[in-house]
């Protein structure tokens, strides 16, 4: 009995741990430094600004966000006259409407998206700022006209 009993108990820390490090990555809950996070890694200015050719079509973005039946939040993207390219990226970018799309949590990028659809995990209690911006082939932040190709909207996690 005691053997099944340690058998058992090593089992379920093997299956642990290895949920521990196949675990998905995203961020669920911000962490207390997350409004103040390391922007090194992607610009804020000017220059990582790819302006598309003016003579296209707008392209157009909408933003849902719905809480999960179960867990989190569905986000949905509605881009008119942008093309998502998973597969051109890191490629140079082009002046057409093409490539994904990031998302941002309170300022905090947290996916790069290929696609109109995102589950994003359950955030912890209070106001949240979701943002969704349209970003060329390099991630360069899509403009049209010099409008940024985003969209924002405001949630509230129980």
């Amino acid at each position: 009995m005691e053997l099944v009993r340690v058998t058992l108990f090593f089992l379920a820390c093997f299956i642990s741990l290895g949920l521990i490090a196949c675990g998905d990555k995203q961020l669920t809950e911000p962490t207390k430094n997350s409004m103040s996070h390391d922007h090194s890694a992607h610009k804020h200015d000017d220059t990582d600004l790819l302006a598309i050719n003016p003579k296209a079509k707008m392209p157009e973005i909408g933003l849902s966000v719905e809480q999960d039946s179960v867990t989190g939040w569905n986000i949905r993207i509605d881009a008119s006259n942008f093309q998502f390219t998973p597969e051109k990226l890191g490629q140079a970018p082009t002046l057409a409407a093409e490539g994904h799309a990031h998302i941002y949590v309170d300022d905090y990028k947290i996916a790069r998206i290929y696609g109109p659809w995102y589950h994003l995990k359950p955030l912890s209690p209070g106001p949240h700022t979701i943002l969704v911006s349209l970003n060329a082939n390099d991630h360069s932040s899509l403009t049209y006209n010099g409008i940024a190709l985003n969209a924002t909207m405001q949630i509230i996690q129980q």
